[in-house]
């Protein structure tokens, strides 16, 4: 799909956030794009490796991932929204281990978990 202005600017908007976002609260933070056009961008982005989506409670939450973040596996931090690039021999450690149990994960899925941060602050 060819880039217009509106695929531009929430690919840019997208660029600028840390943590992953659902496709509500994307459209509510871009008012200048009608929220249909926001959901319909989302998901020729996702299909075009753009950005990465997850679920949790339901609910799909985006972020941006550059072509070059492929190689290796993705964690988002199911308490606080921390996206974390996980290097290549973590992934690859990760990926062992789950073949050891039969099962393949694909690099393009985001694991959900709960941050160091987070974490501390429990105790």
């Amino acid at each position: 799909m060819y880039n217009t202005k509106q695929k531009t600017q929430l690919i840019e908007y997208l660029k600028t956030q840390k943590a992953p976002m659902s496709a509500t609260e994307i459209a509510n933070n871009l008012k200048e794009i009608g929220k249909s056009t926001v959901f319909r961008l989302l998901k020729t982005l996702e299909e075009e490796s753009i950005i990465k989506s997850f679920a949790e409670n339901r609910i799909k939450f985006y972020i941006y991932s550059p072509q070059c973040c492929h190689e290796h596996i993705h964690a988002a931090c199911i308490k606080c929204g921390r996206f974390i690039h996980l290097d290549s021999e973590a992934s690859h450690e990760i990926e062992k281990a789950m073949e050891k149990s039969g099962l393949k994960i694909d690099s393009d899925q985001v694991i959900q978990c709960v941050c160091d941060k987070c974490r501390s602050s429990e105790n």
